[in-house]
């Protein structure tokens, strides 16, 4: 049976998520880090996707996004973790689900949710890649590093 559509709308800030399968480790080195950085900032080259913030952990992400259209979003997504998996699977040498299931999205309501978002926001440890900016009204506090330039301010 086929999965029912998940009707996201386009011009609405997500907060978007993904676990590893079985909370496996998915980020083991800085290249892998990198290399999912990167893949975020080509997919929003190839669908209209606008990333505000991103935290990536060993085992699964975080990202705050707006799909300028809808549709976009699963699109994006999918083309996002498809190109992710075949890379790992080469890089790493596995075989099988890298991801839990489906990506979660919700959508961002308000400014405060950053605030009181420990994932997104908040003590943690130091190897997780975060980024933040702050765009009309769009708020958090998180240490910057310096992403690819596709997902630069």
């Amino acid at each position: 049976m086929p999965r029912i559509s998940r009707g996201l709308t386009g011009g609405f800030v997500y907060h978007v998520f993904n676990h590893g399968n079985g909370r496996q480790k998915i980020f083991r080195t800085e290249e892998d880090y990198q290399f999912f950085l990167e893949l975020m900032a080509k997919a929003s080259q190839i669908y209209p996707v606008r990333i505000f913030a991103y935290c990536l952990m060993p085992n699964h992400f975080h990202v705050v996004l707006r799909p300028e259209e809808t549709g976009v979003l699963s699109r994006w997504v999918h083309w996002l973790l498809t190109s992710h998996v075949h890379h790992h699977h080469q890089i790493h040498k596995t075989k099988g689900h890298l991801w839990q299931d489906r990506f979660r999205a919700f959508i961002v309501q308000e400014d405060l949710h950053f605030l009181l978002n420990p994932r997104i926001n908040g003590p943690g440890p130091r190897t997780w890649k975060i980024s933040v900016r702050k765009k009309k009204g769009l708020s958090a506090h998180a240490r910057a590093n310096s992403p690819p330039s596709g997902l630069s301010s």
